[in-house]
């Protein structure tokens, strides 16, 4: 503001608000206000944060295409890989998802992402931390599973240089232990 520049923003006195937000099985539905117009459009993408991220996206590309034009792609735009990608189904009707959270707001807001949009209850989560860094962070991530996932399959992920068991340690001394199955080997 101090130097005129021109900016646009998302909220309630914001360039853009969002008038209404749902999920419908696994699609999000949004409604839109921008320059006194209704927009509104279905998305596949997976969590409430992938909306702002995609109306972001959409305020910055307004400079430079029409918003109809925007609107009309927005339920083409496909999850890059590994961020909120669906993977699959279990035979017990269960989805499966990957996302490569590798820091604990990160996997809090995944796993709460994923609650809010599908109710999902049971909640479990396979994962495990990287070797040779964030040693500090383990056991955080480690309570963070365990107080938002019924089960956790704890297991390795790129110990690099470092015990595998060490890091996984690590983890545990943030997991209620009856919750957790360790599985060093991923596959």
């Amino acid at each position: 503001k101090k130097n005129n520049y021109k900016y646009l923003s998302i909220g309630k006195q914001g360039s853009l608000q969002i008038i209404e937000h749902k999920f419908v099985k696994e699609k999000q539905v949004v409604k839109f206000k921008f320059k006194n117009k209704i927009y509104k459009f279905k998305t596949s993408l997976i969590g409430k944060v992938q909306i702002k991220n995609l109306l972001m996206a959409l305020l910055a590309a307004t400079k430079v295409v029409s918003i109809r034009n925007i609107v009309r792609i927005l339920s083409d735009i496909k999850p890059l890989q590994g961020r909120f990608e669906k993977i699959g189904n279990i035979n017990n009707c269960a989805k499966v998802f990957l996302d490569y959270a590798h820091t604990p707001d990160a996997l809090k807001s995944c796993i709460n992402s994923l609650k809010l949009q599908f109710k999902m209850s049971p909640t479990s989560i396979v994962f495990g931390c990287g070797g040779d860094r964030d040693k500090p962070k383990r056991a955080l991530m480690g309570k963070i599973a365990s107080d938002l996932c019924d089960k956790v399959y704890l297991t390795d992920d790129n110990p690099r240089n470092e015990s595998p068991s060490k890091i996984r340690r690590n983890i545990k001394k943030g997991v209620k232990k009856v919750k957790i199955e360790e599985l060093p080997n991923r596959k």
